[in-house]
């Protein structure tokens, strides 16, 4: 699970996985935490090992979770890292992916688009001063700008070349 410590009141609050409580971690295999870029003193967020993106409200002590139904390519969070705009970059077994928590999309990214391998590492990650993102990987690393990335956002052209209902 993820243990927090309180500076004020120094004590220690625990969050772990509770069966039957959907507001509760969803597994306490905890890869990554990244306090909240927007909200540091309200939101923490946790990767972990299949159970999804975990968002912790230290308010309120609820977790929401967010896994492949919502947008993430794998469940399988190795890596959180903001950047500079306050979206989440988070590597996986499945590629990385972009979390914008104002729009609450993600945006993801694979081997296809220029990456590595598909596949990412524990640990492997990392800011540097000048807001470059570094996720290593099975067969390498990569790095970039994340305000350098663009969306292809042009719509391809559908064309039937053949049209079948039950093989006729």
């Amino acid at each position: 699970g993820v243990l927090c410590f309180n500076t004020v009141t120094q004590t220690w609050k625990q969050y772990n996985h509770r069966e039957n409580d959907s507001t509760s971690l969803s597994t306490d295999i905890v890869f990554s935490i990244c306090v909240d870029p927007k909200q540091p003193e309200r939101y923490i967020w946790a990767g972990t090992e299949g159970g999804g993106l975990n968002r912790i409200d230290l308010t309120t002590g609820k977790v929401k979770c967010f896994r492949e139904k919502d947008g993430l390519p794998n469940s399988v969070i190795y890596g959180i890292v903001p950047d500079n705009e306050g979206k989440l970059w988070l590597s996986t077994n499945k590629g990385l992916s972009c979390y914008n928590p104002a729009s609450g999309r993600f945006l993801n990214y694979e081997e296809a688009d220029g990456l590595q391998s598909n596949e990412f590492n524990r640990y492997a990650f990392g800011k540097s001063a000048a807001g470059w993102l570094y996720f290593g990987g099975i067969n390498g690393f990569n790095y970039f700008k994340p305000e350098e990335v663009r969306t292809d956002t042009t719509f391809s052209k559908v064309i039937f070349t053949d049209f079948r209902i039950n093989n006729k």
